[in-house]
């Protein structure tokens, strides 16, 4: 009898872990056009069940009615929707890791540039104390303050960039988390 009683409860052991491992990610379009991803289950509008877990697909309408239900083309349809959302992931990914780089490299010349400044500054002092011109030396002070202006100008603008990158992946459907780069 505990042997019979093993063998039953066993399977069913396994079956409420694998049922409760399963997340159902709800994907819904607000008003400004914009997809919104949650786990909580919408109370009305239009909206689609998006899984990773399942291979089932179905869309409801606002009454929580299913309009359809997944079968095998459904299924397949669905492979080719997260194909083609992994691709469009990937696109903006790459744009921001691109962003994120050209940041990195404005930051480093940025740091150069007012490490050349203060060394400048430090010489002209030097040559003027000592009763030297410092023409050609503060000539080249102005240049690197014109420099380091331009790149502060371009880090304002990358910075905007980004946040452009950021409107149009959510516009997209792309979650914000495929954007953060370390």
């Amino acid at each position: 009898m505990p042997l019979f009683f093993l063998l039953m409860i066993f399977p069913l052991f396994f079956l409420s872990i694998s049922v409760s491992n399963s997340e159902t990610i709800y994907k819904i379009k607000d008003n400004e056009g914009n997809f919104i991803f949650t786990n909580v289950v919408p109370e009305n509008g239009d909206f689609e069940i998006i899984s990773s877990h399942t291979t089932a697909y179905e869309k409801y309408d606002e009454n929580n009615i299913i309009i359809k239900s997944g079968n095998s083309r459904d299924s397949d349809k669905r492979d080719i929707k997260i194909q083609e959302q992994e691709n469009l992931n990937a696109k903006f990914r790459n744009k921001a890791i691109e962003i994120r780089n050209r940041e990195l490299n404005i930051k480093s010349k940025i740091r150069v540039t007012k490490q050349n400044i203060i060394e400048l500054k430090e010489k002209i002092d030097d040559l003027l104390i000592e009763g030297y011109f410092a023409d050609h030396d503060i000539f080249e002070l102005n240049r690197q303050k014109s420099i380091l202006s331009t790149l502060e100008k371009e880090l304002v603008l990358l910075k905007e960039e980004k946040l452009n990158l950021k409107k149009e992946a959510r516009k997209n459907g792309v979650l914000p988390g495929v954007l953060r780069v370390n």
